[in-house]
């Protein structure tokens, strides 16, 4: 043991190694060290200031991204003439209402063959028996006045053009006896669909 260090009474030892007094009560001890933090040092506690802390780094405030405008849904064409799905919607809403009226209207169906699909799609569809050229519209069956066999009917827009295989259809349909008609507007489909109930041209 060193002589400098046996020189050196019990109160000095403390306060150069930052030893709190001998005999400081531990409550003493732990509230004077509040803002610090204590550390074991030769068996007894010892305080150690605490590295200040580094300033919270400020949040930057919440920005509300602005909503996407929206794309407004198609109604009309450039000309201002309704879709032609416009047109199948307002076809399908007066045959649902008028089958009290008609109940062989039930059986007035729109046939799906339209619109665009994925390849893979499409090879389905023809894999399950979807024939291309068939109508938008058929209803199977015989007329309440036994005139026509069944009813075809092909929905097209103000410019929309009849296919080869739609018009074999329609051709085929009329020689088999069913009323045939290539409609553009709900009023024209429903003066077909009245031609082909009264028999009335």
């Amino acid at each position: 043991m060193s002589a400098a260090f046996q020189r050196m009474s019990a109160a000095e030892y403390r306060a150069r190694m930052g030893l709190a007094p001998a005999g400081t009560p531990d409550s003493e001890l732990l509230r004077s060290a509040a803002p610090e933090r204590l550390r074991v040092r030769g068996g007894s506690l010892a305080l150690a200031a605490s590295a200040p802390k580094s300033p919270a780094l400020a949040l930057a405030p919440e920005i509300d991204a602005p909503a996407r405008p929206r794309k407004p849904r198609k109604l009309t064409l450039a000309s201002g003439h309704p879709t032609e799905d416009q047109i199948h919607r307002a076809c399908a809403n007066w045959v649902f209402a008028h089958e009290g009226t008609y109940p062989f209207l039930r059986w007035l169906m729109h046939v799906p063959n339209g619109g665009l699909r994925s390849r893979g799609e499409a090879g389905k569809m023809r894999a399950m028996g979807v024939r291309k050229g068939v109508v938008d519209w058929i209803l199977p069956f015989p007329s309440p006045t036994g005139r026509y066999t069944g009813l075809a009917i092909e929905v097209k827009s103000h410019r929309g053009t009849v296919s080869d295989e739609q018009q074999d259809f329609l051709d085929d349909s009329a020689a088999a006896g069913w009323l045939t008609a290539v409609v553009r507007s709900t009023d024209e489909f429903v003066r077909v669909v009245e031609q082909w109930i009264r028999d009335r041209t």
